[in-house]
């Protein structure tokens, strides 16, 4: 129960940091919204754990940024999704 809530906690931080970005400055980019939000992501998971937050298909968050990393493939983020979980663009 309580690693459920952590897990809430931290995907609501990732919302509440990508909206905080979107109110800074209405012209920020496509490319870097999506980067901020598989910032978030990565970072979520670095937070509660690799066993809390496995890189298996089918899980939600791992779908969201493999889908993210395909969207933007030149991108640091997606680089550390690649050293971190081995995904590599394209690969979905």
């Amino acid at each position: 129960m309580i690693e459920a809530l952590l897990i809430l906690l931290g995907l609501f931080a990732a919302g509440v940091y990508v909206g905080m970005r979107v109110q800074r400055s209405i012209a920020v980019d496509r490319g870097q919204l999506l980067s901020d939000a598989l910032r978030a992501l990565i970072f979520t998971r670095e937070y509660v754990g690799d066993e809390k937050l496995p890189a298996i298909d089918g899980w939600d968050w791992y779908d969201a940024a493999r889908n993210i990393a395909d969207e933007i493939p030149g991108d640091e983020w997606t680089r550390q999704l690649t050293l971190r979980t081995g995904y590599k663009p394209g690969e979905n």
